[in-house]
């Protein structure tokens, strides 16, 4: 009867001591896998990183809209002045050399730099235009996520630079050469002819 409880004793023992090593396999591997709730911890962390991160570009790309509509804005409203302050200046222009003609003053060159001030202020307009136009497609493309914009923002900046350059030749060709020369005719008018020699015995006689 010993002998029988002592072999049962041996094989409990050594079932027990055969499951113990898959027991401690397991409990290892479980501790080295993440549970479902660290898992979902490290999901909801990478989600809001992610969300966060394309809330700043949202908001990147809104700034930069908005001041890109801002010098949009800026530029449409001095063409549109500049329109009308150069519609004035031509009109001007074109009645001081109508009258000067009619007095009979030679305005040969006066006319040609009106010539020319009229094509610096038709390619000035084209080229504002053509800049504003540009700067309106960088915007709608800004916040294309596809879109790479720098080209054509490098484009648009150009033409602003070439806009800024024609205005100042405009203003320094109206205001160095067109006044300089209309100033002269009306002094030349002013001016009393010398009295010839022939004038001078006439009046004796």
């Amino acid at each position: 009867m010993k002998k029988l409880v002592g072999l049962v004793f041996l094989l409990f023992l050594f079932a027990l001591i055969g499951h113990t090593p898959q027991v401690s396999a397991e409990t290892r591997q479980d501790r080295q896998s993440p549970r479902p709730a660290e898992r979902s911890l490290e999901k909801n962390t990478n989600k809001d990183t992610s969300v966060k991160k394309t809330q700043a570009n949202a908001e990147k790309c809104q700034m930069i809209a908005e001041r890109l509509e801002y010098v949009v804005s800026k530029y449409e409203a001095n063409q549109q002045r500049h329109q009308t302050i150069y519609q004035q200046m031509k009109s001007r222009i074109q009645s001081i050399i109508t009258k000067l003609k009619a007095q009979g003053q030679n305005v040969t060159e006066l006319e040609a730099d009106a010539k020319e001030l009229d094509a610096k202020i038709a390619q000035l307009q084209t080229e504002t235009s053509a800049a504003i136009t540009q700067l309106r497609e960088v915007k709608t493309k800004v916040c294309d996520s596809k879109g790479d914009v720098k080209d054509e923002l490098k484009a648009a900046r150009e033409k602003l630079q070439n806009v800024q350059k024609n205005t100042q030749d405009v203003r320094q060709l109206y205001q160095k050469e067109i006044k300089k020369e209309v100033q002269g005719l009306k002094n030349e008018r002013h001016t009393p002819k010398p009295v010839t020699s022939s004038s001078t015995t006439h009046s004796n006689q």
